[in-house]
C-alpha cells in the first residue's frame, strides 16, 4: 500500500493477502508510525516526494538504524543499477531486499531484464 490507507484498512486486507506498507522518510516522518502497522508483513521505505513514490532519489538510509523496526523491509526510493555497493553496506537486521524503480526500465513500466538479472546476480554473489 503506498498511500494514505488506515491502519483499519490495511488490517482488513490481512486476512485474505499479504501486506507490505510504504513509508514515505524525509525529516517530518514520525517512527512511531510504524507501531500502527505492526500487523503487515513487510515495510517499504521510500523517499518522501509530493506525489506517492516516483522522484528517483534517494533518503538517508543511515536514519533506518534510529527506528525500532520489528517487521521485515524492503529498501526504496531511488535505487538504481549503479547501486550495488551502497545496498550491501545497509546492514540492519531487518533489511530483506530492494525495490527497484524506474532506473531499470526501457520504457515507462517496462524493466530491462537483462538489468534487472544483473543487479540480482551482482547482489547474490556478495551476499
Amino acid at each position: 500500500m503506498h498511500g494514505d490507507e488506515s491502519p483499519q484498512f490495511a488490517r482488513s486486507l490481512k486476512s485474505f493477502i499479504k501486506v507490505i506498507k510504504v513509508f514515505r522518510i524525509d525529516d517530518a516522518f514520525d517512527p512511531e508510525t510504524l507501531d500502527k502497522y505492526n500487523f503487515c508483513d513487510y515495510y517499504l521505505f521510500d523517499t518522501a516526494t509530493i506525489h506517492f513514490g516516483g522522484s528517483g532519489h534517494k533518503f538517508d538510509w543511515t536514519r533506518l538504524h534510529a527506528y525500532n523496526i520489528r517487521k521485515p523491509f524492503l529498501l526504496g526510493g531511488g535505487i538504481g543499477p549503479k547501486d550495488i555497493e551502497d545496498v550491501l553496506k545497509l546492514s540492519h537486521p531487518k533489511f530483506a531486499g530492494v525495490d527497484i524503480n524506474s532506473k531499470f526500465e526501457i520504457s515507462p513500466g517496462i524493466k530491462d531484464v537483462k538489468m534487472v538479472r544483473e543487479f540480482v546476480d551482482a547482489l547474490r554473489k556478495e551476499i
